[in-house]
């Protein structure tokens, strides 16, 4: 009983005994404090390079451990940053472990934890080196470690300039042992940035293989999203990118440290409903469609899609990681793409300096396919060149040098990225006709290599044309008002290291042209331009113009004002029957000196002609037009008389007309000029000078009298000269610019007649001579005029002079007085005297001449024949005054006086003495001639007539009409010399007695005929005359 009361007692104490341990065992473990502890000295163990810090921790009698503000940070961390942060975690431990003493974990759930991942600047992560490497061959399991809602935070601040910077939140992951060493991964998360991520993997803690799959769905690319990812972006790539698409990603990585290449992944991704712009693509894009594959450094781009506006992209390509900008071979379309200035500022340099060249407009698909390799473009795979190549769709352009717009453009332009070679062949329209551009360029900027040829036929000459034009031509071209159509040739010219030279070679045909600067409308033309870099010129011209054709050349005279470059023109003109018409004449309105000049010489007809024009500027006195003309007419206002078929060379420069070797005539006279100037004044008018103008055959017609000024005119008009004379004259006319006010001529010359006819009031004919004459008319008066005549050979009255002499002069103060001074010789003799003509209302002259020492004997020869006698001198005088309208204005007298000499055998008397009945007496004459005569108008009174002789005497009266020759005389004769032997007081009266006892009257016409005149005696004209009158009276006087 004892034994088992014992027993009972000791049972009872052991169990005291172990529930008293078991109270101290488990107030041990449940103290905070040492709970806290444990735990610290477990994750140190696990993590050691790791300063691990814990607020509390309780252990539960359910099994697990409930620890609070659990921290972690670097032992090596001065500052002690906080990487891991974990408001609160549960550890399982093993409960078999813990009564011995050991806390063993097996599984640990940290609720909301936050870890933060930090790159330094020295690339390193402040993660590494804090786990514990494995020792031996037997690795200890470690717990389950599940997350619960954590937040993951990676900066990198590697790139001091780029500090980026990425949290994940929502972490839920399950790291187990499955089995050892082996540690499976499973979990998900979610960014705001980056959407929704599962993940699942392994990790062998032996040989730290891993592998890791991970799914992402609807992550929102942004600009956001890509400066804040953790990945070596270069920054000025994020300047001014604009990004927006959802991306599915999903792929596997693995680490394998046993092989060569340890690093394996295979990432698939996918965007959609993407927009993107930077200002390094050359569009912007919507509707973003991408497929790529990312295989262990290959980056495969699988397919990509968009659009922009009417332009669809399409491409695929590969790349080579991490340097993919120097590694890849891509294939890229953009269809449609609206080609401008914004698209070409994002484009390649070279097509920028194409698209600044030919300013495209319109859609172009544009092929990229290029590859490069280490940095360097390179040939593709399939061993094509890389190139980029343009397909335009009907697109327009304009050259820069020459910017007619071409339309419907399309062809081809391929750039060689190896070579850096543009090869462009394209076509064109320019309306509806086709334009070719062909060529290529060859290098970059000042070392470029640049050919391009355009060719077009049959383009309209409009508008387009001349806004297209270099400024330098611009203005010129469409001064001409040009219409029709051109040929073009460009050729666009750039040898490395030089400027652009281009050069455009146009042909224009079926045109009509009308120039500002001289309107005269010409159809048909043709001719061909060509334009250089510094002139232009233009050759093989031509057009009609009312059946006259022109040829015309031409180029611009380049010139620097005032620092300026400009330039002037100079023209070669050839013209064949061009009709000087009103069109002509109007066409120098733009000029007016030349239009003056046309005014002046008032030209008509069909012209011939070769002309060179240079105008260095708008300035008209820097105008020089040199014309070589022949054909035409002129009328010239200051001597309005034609001159036809005119030649000769002009030049027209500082507004003065130069004038030489002008040939011409009127009707059958010739006319030339050796020289001559016309000086033309700014506000009108001339000065005109003509050296040596010469005129063969010049006749008096009327043109050429109404042509003359006033006074002169009604002097020609009198002196009615038909016969043609030649003409040399030094002429000078001076015609102010006042309108109304008339020209001051001043002439020095001579002229020559050859048999002419004129009259005076007496009739001249057959002269032959010289007149010289130097004189001034200053348009309403003569102011002076000096000359000499000198006649060969002249006729007045029958009677021949040589060898005339006369000085004549007119004076300012007496400006219608002619003033001569004659010395004609004339059978051995002289007439000499004054005359002076007054050109008034008509012209009035008179005469007051004297003969002297006249050969009878010649005197008979020529007026009465060979067998005339005649011999002795006689002296004559004569005053006459008159008008120049003709014989009815004359009047004046004279005498004949024969003093000694013999006059017989002269057929009048003959037949006077016959008549009488009385013989003449041989070897007798009349030895003494005497007679006075008055003249009134074509009357010729004869009043004093006596013949005195040794035998008989003949005394006599009478009269004769100069207009019609007829003579009515009465002659009375006389015994020898008895009135000579008479005192002088009675000496009248045998006349007297000789007249009353018998009288002969002599009538007719004086003629060469001798039968022309009648004889009638009658005797007693004392008694007979008385009887006769009063018969007359009385009855009539019979017929």
């Amino acid at each position: 009983m004892a034994l088992r009361k014992w027993i009972v007692r000791g049972i009872v104490w052991g169990i005291v005994g172990a529930c008293a341990v078991g109270a101290v065992a488990y107030q041990r473990w449940t103290n905070a404090a040492a709970v806290r502890e444990q735990v610290i000295a477990q994750l140190s163990i696990v993590f050691p390079g790791a300063h691990v810090s814990v607020d509390s921790a309780q252990l539960h009698v359910l099994g697990f451990i409930k620890v609070t503000g659990l921290r972690f940070t670097r032992r090596d961390d001065p500052g002690r940053h906080e990487f891991l942060h974990v408001p609160s975690a549960i550890f399982y431990h093993d409960k078999e472990k813990i009564l011995e003493g050991e806390l063993k974990l097996r599984k640990i759930e940290l609720i909301r934890p936050r870890l933060r991942v930090r790159r330094g600047r020295n690339g390193k992560w402040n993660v590494q080196g804090l786990t514990r490497p494995p020792t031996g061959d037997v690795l200890p399991p470690l717990p389950a470690l599940v997350i619960h809602h954590g937040i993951l935070i990676i900066e990198d601040r590697s790139d001091p300039a780029k500090a980026t910077m990425l949290e994940i939140n929502d972490i839920g992951v399950t790291l187990v042992n499955d089995p050892l060493p082996r540690i499976a991964v499973r979990g998900a998360a979610n960014s705001d940035l980056m959407g929704k991520l599962h993940l699942y993997g392994s990790f062998d803690r032996r040989t730290n293989e891993s592998h890791l799959s991970f799914r992402a769905r609807q992550i929102p690319l942004t600009h956001n999203l890509l400066a804040r990812l953790p990945v070596n972006c270069p920054a000025e790539f994020l300047v001014g990118l604009q990004l927006s698409a959802r991306a599915d990603v999903e792929g596997k990585v693995s680490f394998h440290p046993s092989q060569a290449q340890p690093w394996y992944y295979d990432i698939h991704c996918e965007i959609k409903d993407g927009s993107v712009e930077h200002p390094r693509l050359p569009l912007p894009l919507v509707g973003l469609q991408v497929k790529a594959h990312c295989n262990t450094g290959t980056l495969r781009l699988e397919s990509l899609t968009a659009h922009s506006g009417k332009t669809e992209i399409v491409a695929h390509g590969v790349g080579q990681l991490p340097r993919i900008d120097q590694e890849f071979e891509v294939h890229l379309d953009l269809k449609h793409v609206q080609l401008g200035e914004k698209l070409a500022k994002r484009l390649p340099i070279k097509f920028s300096d194409l698209h600044k060249l030919f300013d495209p407009n319109g859609p172009t698909t544009i092929h990229i396919d290029c590859a490069r390799h280490e940095g360097q473009w390179v040939p593709l795979a399939s061993g094509e060149p890389s190139q980029v190549s343009l397909r335009p769709e009907f697109i327009s352009l304009a050259f820069k040098g020459f910017p007619y717009p071409l339309e419907r453009a399309k062809g081809d332009v391929d750039y060689n990225l190896l070579t850096k070679f543009v090869r462009v062949d394209l076509t064109a329209q320019a309306g509806d006709r086709p334009v070719i551009l062909q060529g290529h360029w060859n290098g970059e900027k000042a070392d470029a290599d640049v050919r391009f040829d355009i060719r077009a036929d049959n383009i309209p000459i409009d508008d387009k044309l001349l806004k297209s034009l270099p400024p330098m031509l611009k203005d010129v071209v469409r001064s001409f008002n040009a219409t029709g159509k051109f040929d073009l040739r460009s050729h666009i010219h750039k040898d490395p290291g030089k400027p652009f030279r281009n050069e455009f070679h146009i042909h224009v045909h079926d045109a009509t042209v009308k120039w500002d600067q001289f309107p005269y409308p010409l159809d048909k033309v043709s001719g061909f331009v060509d334009i250089y870099p510094e002139h232009w010129e233009f050759h093989d011209f031509q057009g009609i113009h009312k059946g006259g054709h022109v040829l015309l050349n031409g180029k611009s005279i380049p010139r620097v004002e005032n620092g300026e470059k400009t330039f002037g023109i100079s023209l070669e003109i050839t013209g064949r029957n061009i009709s000087l018409d009103n069109a002509l004449r109007d066409a120098l309105h733009k000029m007016p000196q030349m239009y003056n000049a046309w005014d002046t010489f008032n030209p008509t007809g069909q012209l011939f002609f070769t002309a060179a024009i240079e105008r260095p500027s708008p300035d008209l006195n820097d105008l020089d037009v040199q014309l070589d003309a022949r054909g035409c007419t002129a009328k010239p206002r200051f001597f309005p008389y034609s001159v036809q078929d005119i030649s000769g060379k002009f030049r027209f420069r500082k507004m003065r007309l130069e004038i030489a070797k002008l040939r011409a005539r009127h009707d059958k006279a010739l006319i030339a000029l050796e020289r001559g100037t016309v000086d033309l004044h700014p506000r009108g008018g001339y000065y005109a000078k003509f050296d040596e103008l010469q005129m063969q055959g010049l006749r008096f017609d009327e043109e050429f009298i109404q042509a003359l000024p006033g006074k002169l005119k009604s002097a020609a008009q009198a002196l009615r000269l038909n016969d043609a004379l030649r003409v040399k004259t030094k002429l000078i006319i001076a015609q102010p610019p006042e309108t109304g006010k008339p020209p001051d001529v001043y002439w020095d010359g001579q002229a020559w007649l050859y048999g002419a006819a004129f009259t005076t009031g007496l009739e001249f004919s057959n002269v032959t001579g010289t007149l010289a004459c130097i004189g001034r008319y200053d348009g309403r008066q003569i102011v002076g005029v000096d000359g000499n005549v000198v006649l060969d050979r002249a006729t007045l009255f029958n009677q021949p002079f040589k060898n005339v002499h006369a000085k004549f002069q007119m004076r300012e103060n007496t400006p219608d007085v002619l003033l001569i001074g004659l010395r004609a010789p004339i059978y051995s003799g002289d007439i000499t005297g004054q005359l002076r003509v007054e050109f008034n209302s008509a012209l009035r002259y008179e005469m007051n001449l004297t003969a002297s020492q006249i050969n009878l004997a010649e005197f008979g020869r020529h007026n009465l024949g060979p067998k005339s006698q005649l011999s002795g001198a006689a002296s004559a005088r004569l005053y006459l005054s008159g008008l120049a309208s003709g014989h009815d204005s004359l009047e004046g007298n004279g005498s004949i006086d024969i003093p000694r000499g013999h006059l017989y055998n002269l057929p009048f008397l003959l037949d006077l003495l016959k008549f009488l009945g009385l013989h003449w007496p041989d070897r007798t004459a009349f030895e003494e001639f005497h007679a006075g005569f008055a003249v009134q108008g074509s009357k010729v009174n004869v009043q004093k007539l006596d013949l005195l002789g040794s035998a008989i005497s003949l005394s006599g009266k009478g009269e004769f009409d100069l207009g019609s020759r007829k003579l009515a005389l009465d002659v009375y004769p006389m015994w020898g010399r008895v009135e000579q032997l008479l005192p002088p007081i009675v000496r009248p009266l045998p006349t007297t007695l000789s007249k009353n006892l018998l009288t002969v009257e002599v009538r007719g016409k004086v003629s060469g005929n001798p039968k022309d005149l009648r004889f009638r005696m009658k005797p007693m004209p004392v008694i007979v005359d008385p009887i006769l009158l009063l018969r007359d009276r009385l009855i009539g006087r019979p017929k």
